[in-house]
């Protein structure tokens, strides 16, 4: 769901401040359009995209990207709350998968969707 979510940003900030569909992003990447409706749905709820019905609808950036954190966005999309029972089992994990999210997310909290929007050489 993040990689869709991320897209529809990217794809949000690019047009801004046209519209974008859902509808277009799953022909611009190639995605799923129930998954990219339920990463859409995420964003407008967090407050990262702003939606708007009708014929002239569509998602919409509520954030310019320099405030849009990379780590809320991974937040509001991530659940890290499926997990195995196998993996409960072994001795210690629970410490290393919590330290593994703590340096993922310290990671993203350093960038913003405006850093996405660079090109590659000068990020």
């Amino acid at each position: 769901m993040l990689d869709n979510g991320i897209r529809l940003l990217l794809l949000a900030a690019g047009r801004h401040p046209f519209r974008v569909t859902i509808a277009e992003t799953a022909e611009a990447f190639g995605a799923s359009h129930p998954h990219l409706a339920k990463a859409a749905n995420l964003l407008v709820r967090r407050g990262f995209l702003a939606s708007r019905r009708g014929k002239r609808g569509g998602l919409f950036l509520a954030r310019s990207p320099e405030t849009i954190c990379l780590a809320e966005v991974a937040a509001a999309l991530v659940s890290c709350e499926a997990r195995s029972d196998a993996l409960d089992t072994l001795q210690g994990w629970r410490t290393i998968e919590q330290g593994a999210a703590l340096a993922y997310k310290g990671h993203l909290a350093s960038h913003t969707l405006a850093d996405l929007l660079k090109p590659a050489n000068s990020r």
